[in-house]
């Protein structure tokens, strides 16, 4: 099912649904806002013990009940009688770790080809990456504007033009529900000094880390430490040459207008109603697609930003993004029903060129240990596939706790019509063998 109003219609087929209804969605905020509108219980990674337990428990024993679940709920499709998967297109329903790597859809699909009269549903605005899109892709019709970086273009408040700040004025005298999308979380993107260019990366993993009001977090593994009072290079004390978080700009907000406009980062818009009539105003668009490779960045940027769109054409709505001049240069075409099919078309062509998932199977072979060990490794894989096998790398794997020890990857490529786990059998005992990658050089 392709619709613009992707949460009514979850709402709609759950009420009317029989039986055991599972609601399968991408984000724990999505799932709870859910379960509030349906009265219903909600499963995630992030419950007590004891509060998963009641939630499961209930869910089973019941012969007619809702449960609104992340990824994890997907082991319940065999006992459910309907399924639905919101936003079945987000590859957030595949499990990070290797521990092990499951998706929430595969799941929800092969319990269904088990027994056909299980219903499952799959509510989308955008279709899953593919050679031949789905022809009937909803085009996504509202008030919008555009509006590149320009320099000089200040408003005194960080983040906006002035036109957009002009534009939040007259809403305010229009007395229309304001809410400002800053996809950047803290109160600063990047602990970063404005003399020397140092920038503070986590002590855990080596990635850069969040400033928040009290301390920094990794976005990645999740450490928090003190702020620095300066820079260890060169000891300067203006560390804020970075772009200011959504909790700054909530607060410059609130000193300037009020509190009746609403701030929010990603997260929080996923949990966020949209009050009909509403201005949305997006700051970045190039950053809704959250953290991802290159090879994907295209493609999540055009399904979050159709989300985006839907999700306040449905309240009659209007939207004002704000970005880089490349960024915003096919974001108007992303939405209409032809161009978009064109740009998936390209899209997979591109994959296709590069040879990369969903266009060609690749396999991730990670390995621990140096690159002396790895490189003997690679050799031993590429005389035990043989030459139809591509074998690329080894590549070092980035961002690594200090605490672990060093890991390569391995890309494999497998010919037509290869039986891939008896092929790879061999190797089991000596590296973690990925055949779903999330993401391919991370």
């Amino acid at each position: 099912m392709y619709t613009t109003t992707r949460i009514q219609a979850v709402l709609e087929q759950a009420r009317a649904a029989k039986g055991r209804v599972l609601i399968l969605t991408p984000w724990k905020q999505r799932a709870e806002m859910i379960a509030k509108q349906l009265d219903a219980v909600t499963l995630h990674a992030d419950l007590a013990d004891g509060a998963a337990w009641t939630a499961l428990s209930s869910f089973t024993t019941s012969t007619s009940s809702i449960l609104a679940a992340t990824r994890i709920g997907a082991w319940l499709a065999c006992v459910a009688d309907t399924v639905i998967i919101d936003e079945s297109e987000n590859d957030d329903f595949k499990q990070d770790e290797l521990a092990p790597r499951f998706d929430g859809r595969w799941i929800a699909e092969t319990a269904s080809s088990i027994r056909p009269s299980r219903s499952l549903i799959r509510v989308s605005t955008t279709p899953i990456l593919s050679a031949n899109p789905d022809p009937t892709t909803p085009s996504i019709e509202l008030p919008l504007t555009l509006e590149p970086w320009q320099r000089g273009s200040r408003s005194g408040l960080a983040g906006l033009s002035g036109a957009a700040v002009d534009r939040i004025e007259s809403a305010i005298e229009e007395k229309k529900p304001i809410i400002i999308l800053h996809p950047v979380r803290g109160d600063r993107s990047r602990i970063h000094c404005r003399d020397c260019s140092w920038t503070m990366l986590c002590a855990s993993c080596a990635f850069p880390v969040t400033a928040q009001t009290a301390n920094v977090r990794c976005q990645r593994c999740g450490r928090t430490a003190d702020l620095p009072e300066a820079c260890p290079s060169c000891g300067g004390t203006d560390l804020n040459a970075s772009r200011i978080g959504k909790d700054r700009l909530a607060t410059d907000i609130a000193a300037r207008f009020g509190n009746d406009i609403v701030v929010a980062d990603l997260p929080e818009w996923h949990r966020l109603r949209v009050a009909a009539g509403s201005l949305v105003v997006l700051t970045d668009l190039s950053l809704i697609g959250g953290y991802v490779e290159d090879i994907r960045r295209r493609e999540r940027l055009v399904i979050s930003w159709r989300r985006l769109a839907a999700s306040v054409a449905s309240v009659g709505g209007e939207l004002y993004a704000l970005g880089p001049e490349n960024a915003l240069a096919d974001a108007r075409n992303w939405l209409a029903n032809e161009t978009f099919i064109k740009t998936w078309k390209e899209e997979w062509k591109e994959r296709e060129s590069f040879r990369y998932p969903p266009a060609k199977s690749r396999i991730k072979l990670l390995i621990d240990g140096d690159a002396t060990k790895a490189e003997i490794f690679a050799e031993k894989v590429k005389t035990g596939l043989g030459e139809t096998w591509i074998v690329e790398g080894p590549y070092p794997v980035a961002y690594r706790s200090k605490t672990r020890s060093e890991r390569h990857v391995l890309h494999l490529l497998p010919p037509e019509g290869e039986d891939v786990h008896a092929a790879l059998e061999p190797f089991a005992k000596e590296a973690i063998i990925d055949l779903d990658p999330i993401a391919f050089f991370s």
